[in-house]
């Protein structure tokens, strides 16, 4: 492997001269000081020297790298979420490693112990704190280690980027409610998570305001949202693609129960909806999410102030899907490269 001390001997000049040279603190000085440098590099060139990234980190105290961990790869929300984030990330001169925890708190963990052995200078997690150990997330508060959830809002203490969805739940209710509805059921998928009671809470003032029943049904595996179906509610909110897949596929074989339904999406996970059952959706702005989330967080590695940021969702009826457009980064890539 090619060092700093061969090109430094290429070029006739000592190491730390070379090494200046080639990290650019000799730029804008004396003619033959620029001449000097320019030569440096042309030796860099001829010898094929790649600097170390690793010692230029040493040497700067940063490694200008973020951790992504994703429970997935294979969700499209997810897989999206990392094109965005690493593009976003470079264009604030960062790169990216990712690992998924496969939504357990323990793979979480350990993942965000090795990022940390690693030396990122942040961590972007696209999940909920809740299950991870209290003494590891004591640990990131107390050093005040850049640390921030998206997708998801956290009660952990820690910076966050993710939907709100007051304005458009009401809206759904209202809309629901204007339909004669008496009694409207919100199914939510995982009742730990804060996102998720922040919505419930939402979702029963929205209800207590137009003067009809609420009543929030959890789910802790996909397979119970057959038992949903079976208690024929006339109408629903569900949050989340799979389980609104889920609960359709309970349904759609009995012909005598036609539910109004409202779903939630975003502009990458629309193509997976089943527009032709709902009557309306809270669509989020995922792409906005992700990269104001890979902003703050670059902001806190800076600042190590902890911010929550809300990105309002809108509610759409189903008038208005035509307005809706499905972001395809996979097409959109083949599109260019065939």
């Amino acid at each position: 492997m090619v060092t700093i001390k061969d090109v430094a001997e290429r070029a006739g000049v000592p190491v730390r001269m070379a090494a200046r040279a080639l990290s650019g603190t000799t730029l804008g000085k004396r003619r033959d000081a620029r001449e000097r440098a320019e030569r440096i590099r042309q030796a860099a060139k001829e010898l094929g020297y790649c600097p170390s990234e690793i010692a230029v980190s040493l040497t700067r105290g940063r490694t200008r790298t973020l951790g992504l961990l994703l429970p997935s790869l294979t969700d499209m929300f997810y897989a999206a979420a990392s094109e965005i984030a690493m593009d976003e990330a470079a264009k604030q001169g960062y790169s990216i490693l990712i690992r998924l925890s496969r939504f357990h708190p323990e793979l979480a963990a350990e993942s965000i112990g090795r990022f940390r052995s690693s030396r990122v200078d942040g961590i972007l997690f696209g999940d909920d704190c809740g299950g991870i150990p209290e003494e590891l997330l004591e640990l990131l508060r107390r050093q005040k280690f850049p640390f921030l959830t998206f997708a998801h809002s956290n009660n952990a203490g820690f910076s966050s980027v993710a939907p709100d969805h007051a304005a458009s739940i009401r809206a759904a209710v209202e809309m629901l409610a204007g339909r004669g509805h008496s009694r409207i059921a919100f199914a939510h998928f995982r009742r730990n998570y804060h996102s998720n009671q922040i919505d419930a809470k939402h979702f029963e003032e929205a209800c207590s305001a137009c003067g009809v029943e609420a009543e929030l049904c959890w789910q802790e595996r996909i397979n119970e949202y057959a038992e949903l179906a079976a208690k024929r509610h006339d109408a629903l909110l569900i949050n989340g693609k799979y389980s609104m897949r889920a609960f359709l596929d309970s349904v759609l074989p009995d012909a005598d129960y036609h539910p109004d339904l409202v779903g939630v999406y975003n502009e990458w996970t629309w193509a997976q909806a089943a527009s032709g059952q709902l009557l309306g959706t809270l669509m989020d702005q995922a792409e906005l999410t992700v990269r104001t989330a890979v902003q703050t967080l670059i902001a806190q590695i800076d600042t190590r102030e902890v911010r929550q940021i809300a990105i309002p969702a809108r509610f759409l009826p189903k008038e208005e899907f035509s307005s809706l457009h499905v972001r395809d980064l996979t097409s959109q890539y083949l599109t260019y490269s065939v």
